[in-house]
């Protein structure tokens, strides 16, 4: 972190704000300065902003949840949001601030964390599948920036939120795990909770991640690529078993999804931006308006 970021942080501190204060003025800050403090709480530096902001999952818990931790992770989870802005700006013509939001698949607390440099905690929601994700949310505060905070199925036909209606969901690296009926079944859901107009982004794998997947064999990834080829949703379960027409409802794995079936197959959206970023290129960020 550079120097005036530092001293900044220090200044915040030393003048006791609230929470939705010390947000306030930390914004100030660029996403990724802002991020980079969030990340090293708690630390003796910042005594105030410790007790008063969430604290940051252990590196274990960071990897169990992503794979990656440290600037790393921190660096893809930027990107992405900084896309999500970007595009939420460019693609409906007002700011984040305001608008409700949902993190669909929060996990650890992770992306919810950045959002609250663009939106107060009262417009930000979440949910996840396993009640582990929201533990972890607790143990570490994260719950402090969000409305809410809800379990979900794992197949949902609705979302955990009364009278739930979003102006933009993201599930970042949700759907790059899921079969194609929990897949269906959750866009579905986000669907039902989001305005006409609103916004959706997600994460999908190019045919180019079977490739990259080291733990496949040769003939496995080839399977794998000609699936996606036949314009299917190619899924390999996490347990490694082979999946017949059945078993294509549940389960957890590594997915990809041809960007020329996402509409087919999440009927009620329509795509309005898709694209790879250099930070993260196995990941395909697509903007999808309900319509």
């Amino acid at each position: 972190m550079f120097e005036h970021a530092r001293r900044y942080a220090t200044s915040v501190d030393n003048s006791d704000p609230s929470l939705l204060e010390a947000l306030r003025r930390l914004r100030r800050l660029s996403l990724d300065e802002f991020a980079q403090i969030l990340a090293q709480l708690p630390t003796p530096d910042l005594p105030h902003l410790s007790k008063i902001l969430p604290s940051m999952a252990p590196a274990d818990v960071q990897k169990t949840w992503t794979g990656s931790s440290g600037d790393t992770l921190l660096r893809q989870s930027a990107s992405f949001m900084n896309f999500l802005s970007s595009n939420f700006v460019e693609l409906t013509g007002r700011p984040l601030m305001g608008a409700k939001v949902l993190d669909f698949g929060c996990g650890w607390g992770r992306l919810l964390r950045l959002m609250a440099y663009f939106n107060e905690p009262e417009y930000i929601y979440g949910c996840d599948a396993w009640s582990a994700s929201l533990n972890k949310c607790k143990e570490h505060r994260v719950n402090l920036l969000a409305n809410t905070l809800a379990l979900s199925d794992a197949i949902p036909t609705a979302l955990p939120f009364e009278d739930a209606s979003f102006d933009l969901t993201y599930a970042f690296s949700i759907f790059t795990h899921l079969p194609e009926m929990s897949a269906t079944a959750c866009m579905a859901s986000i669907r039902k909770a989001t305005k006409d107009g609103g916004l959706a982004v997600i994460s999908v794998r190019p045919i180019e991640y079977w490739d990259y997947l080291q733990s496949l064999s040769v003939d496995l990834k080839a399977r794998m690529k000609e699936l996606h080829r036949r314009d299917q949703v190619a899924f390999y379960p996490a347990n490694g078993e082979p999946l017949d027409a059945a078993g294509r409802e549940a389960g957890y794995g590594a997915t990809s999804i041809p960007l020329n079936i996402v509409e087919r197959l999440f009927p009620g959206w329509e795509i309005l931006k898709a694209g790879a970023t250099l930070v993260d290129p196995y990941q395909i960020f697509v903007v999808l308006r309900a319509v």
